[in-house]
């Protein structure tokens, strides 16, 4: 009987194993890249966000017990790790990907997955290069 336990818990690790990374790949957000002046590419609930550098973009990163807050306009290159909890801001409203459905502010943009290709820009959302409107003012 003290045999059959490992091949079991063997068994049920592999079971786990391969449905943890899809949940974790679903629900990761992180910071991939974010350099002045260059666009910001932001994973928001698994999906990537690309921030043109011509938008007002704001960070809140919160790393330990110290929050820092910069805008990827000032010029400096902010100090990041990509695993620090953050939020995120464009023009003062909260930037957000809740549920699969993408939203600055109040403003929702419809349904975005891990595979669509988002941008931000000057000219608005785009997904997979179909316009879902203008930035909110």
């Amino acid at each position: 009987m003290h045999r059959k336990r490992p091949a079991l818990l063997l068994a049920s690790l592999l079971l786990l194993g391969s449905c943890g990374p899809s949940t974790a790949a679903e629900n990761e957000s992180r910071i991939a890249h974010y350099v002045s002046g260059e666009p910001a590419r932001l994973v928001l609930s698994g999906v990537e966000v690309t921030v043109e550098p011509e938008v007002e973009l704001g960070v809140v990163s919160v790393s330990g017990s110290s929050a820092s807050r910069f805008q990827a306009s000032i010029g400096s290159v902010p100090s990041v790790a990509p695993r620090d909890a953050f939020s995120a801001w464009i023009s003062g409203r909260e930037l957000s990907v809740r549920g699969g459905v993408l939203a600055i502010g109040e403003r929702q943009f419809g349904a975005v997955d891990a595979d669509d290709e988002v941008r931000i820009g000057p000219d608005g959302v785009t997904v997979n290069e179909e316009s879902r409107g203008e930035l909110p003012r």
